[in-house]
């Protein structure tokens, strides 16, 4: 989207493989994670677009049924 930036990284340590995903959105974040994760809660309100709310409840489903986890942080126009 115009206004937006995404960054990606991948990183490793002895246990754990960390693949992070940042985001400066175009607008200020007015949401909680836990609206994110939430099936079915649209974080953006006022979007008309089609879509079911579900990609990160989804997400972190799969994650934790390979033995990872989803973190998630938010700050102002920034997420990660």
């Amino acid at each position: 989207m115009p206004d937006t930036r995404v960054h990606l990284a991948l990183g490793e340590n002895a246990h754990q493989l960390m693949f992070t995903i940042k985001n400066v959105s175009a607008c200020d974040i007015d949401y909680t994670v836990e609206d994110l994760l939430e099936r079915l809660k649209r974080a953006d309100q006022s979007r008309h677009t089609e879509g079911s709310g579900l990609r990160l409840a989804i997400a972190k489903s799969i994650v934790v049924l390979h033995g990872g986890q989803l973190h998630i942080e938010l700050a102002s126009y920034y997420f990660k």
